[in-house]
C-alpha cells in the first residue's frame, strides 16, 4: 500500500460553519460521502452464495463509558465474518479513509521524525450547526496484537482525542472489532446539554462502526 507523503508545514487550522438539521460529531479516528456507491449486500438464494461470507451480525451495545472532567468515552463492537487481516488491512489505507467513515473529508500521512502522523479534514455536526475542521494526529500501529490507535497531537476543535481499535480473531474465521473513543471538546458543553453531548458521541461510535460495516459489505 502506498501512502501519499505531505510535509507536516503544511497543517493551518481551518474551521467552516453551516446550518443543518442533523446533530453528530466527528473524531479522527475516524466517518463518507461514498456512502451512495455501496450496495446492499446480497440475499443468498443459491448454492453459489454459500461462500460469500453472511453479514447478519448486528452493531454490539454502543454505550458512553465515563464521563469525568469534560472527557467523554464512549465504546462498541462488531462481529464480521472478514478476517482480522483484512479489516486490519481497510483501517490503515489512510489516504482512503474517507471512503470508509462519512465524518472524514480528508487523510493524509505525514512524517515527523519517522513518527506516523495523520492530518484529517473531518466534519463536526453539533445543534443546529456544522462544519470541518482539520486534525493531526499520532498513529500507533500494532499488527500483531491487532490494535491500532489514534491520537491527537493538535486540533482547533478539540482538547483530547483518542480513537482505539482492537481485533480480536472469531474460531470462525472472522474478527470482533472493537471501537473506543475517549473525545474532550474545546468548549464544555453546559450541564443542560451534557445529556445531549453524551448522545452526540455515542451516535458517533455507532455512525462509525455502521460505516465500517456498510464497507466490509461492499467488498462482498
Amino acid at each position: 500500500m502506498q501512502r501519499q507523503q505531505l510535509h507536516l508545514s503544511s497543517y493551518q487550522g481551518h474551521t467552516s460553519l453551516s446550518r443543518t438539521s442533523v446533530s453528530r460529531f466527528c473524531p479522527a479516528s475516524t466517518t463518507c460521502r461514498s456512502q451512495q456507491h455501496r450496495r446492499s449486500p446480497c440475499t443468498p438464494v443459491a448454492a453459489a452464495a454459500t461462500d460469500r461470507p453472511s453479514y447478519s451480525s448486528k452493531i454490539n451495545g454502543v454505550s458512553l463509558l465515563s464521563h469525568q472532567n469534560g472527557i467523554y468515552t464512549v465504546g462498541g463492537s462488531i462481529e464480521t465474518p472478514v478476517t482480522q487481516s483484512k479489516v486490519y488491512d481497510m483501517l490503515i489505507d489512510y489516504p482512503n479513509l474517507n471512503k470508509v467513515f462519512s465524518s472524514i473529508d480528508e487523510c493524509h500521512t505525514l512524517t515527523e521524525k519517522q513518527a506516523l502522523q495523520l492530518l484529517q479534514i473531518c466534519r463536526w455536526e453539533f445543534l443546529a450547526f456544522s462544519g470541518t475542521f482539520k486534525t493531526l494526529l499520532n498513529v500507533d500501529e500494532e499488527r500483531d496484537a491487532g490494535r491500532l490507535v489514534f491520537s491527537l497531537i493538535k486540533s482547533s476543535f478539540m482538547k483530547d482525542f483518542e480513537g482505539q481499535w482492537q481485533l480480536t480473531e472469531s474460531p470462525g474465521g472472522g474478527c470482533l472489532v472493537e471501537h473506543r473513543l475517549k473525545v474532550q471538546p474545546v468548549l464544555d458543553a453546559p450541564a443542560l446539554f451534557s445529556g445531549y453531548a453524551q448522545r452526540i458521541f455515542v451516535q458517533q461510535v455507532t455512525k462509525v462502526l455502521e460505516d465500517l460495516l456498510a464497507a466490509l459489505k461492499a467488498q462482498e
